[in-house]
């Protein structure tokens, strides 16, 4: 309303009348103390999304990027399963995630990761994408794996 009648407006149906207007909102205390407090609601909403997605990013890009830390980061939010665990099974499914770097599983997570990132950048190029492919069912077999090289996808 403050808007439409901030400049003068002529009034239908009375061509010499025009209507100018400063109009001004007044909120009763219960009035202003419930806007002030959706406000502030908003206000921590945001805040509260913004520091999520600055943990989310820190997670990418120094937790997971680093395979001991995103081991590390795992044993710590499974803490209370891991209570619950056998030794038996803590083992089998833990400690044979949990290697050194340069063990086997931490090599071929870093190669998976490194061909993932070689298929993101392909992926704006379905030719290049296709001459990668072709090359590695190639590679494959070479090496006498031909059932691996079948699970690559064809053109």
């Amino acid at each position: 309303m403050a808007l439409a009648f901030a400049r003068w407006t002529e009034v239908d149906g009375h061509p010499h009348l025009k209507v100018k207007a400063r109009i001004a909102l007044g909120l009763t205390p219960d009035d202003r103390a419930r806007a002030q407090s959706f406000e502030d609601a908003r206000r921590e909403e945001r805040l509260r999304q913004e520091i999520h997605r600055e943990r989310l990013i820190h997670l990418r890009d120094a937790v997971f990027a680093d395979p001991v830390l995103a081991r590390s980061w795992w044993l710590d939010r499974q803490r209370n399963a891991l209570i619950q665990m056998s030794w038996r099974d803590f083992n089998e499914k833990v400690l044979s995630s949990v290697g050194a770097v340069d063990d086997t599983h931490s090599r071929a997570m870093r190669v998976a990761h490194v061909l993932a990132g070689v298929m993101e950048d392909l992926g704006t190029d379905p030719g290049r994408q296709k001459q990668f492919i072709a090359t590695a069912r190639v590679v494959l077999e070479q090496m006498g794996w031909n059932s691996t090289a079948e699970k690559l996808p064809q053109d």
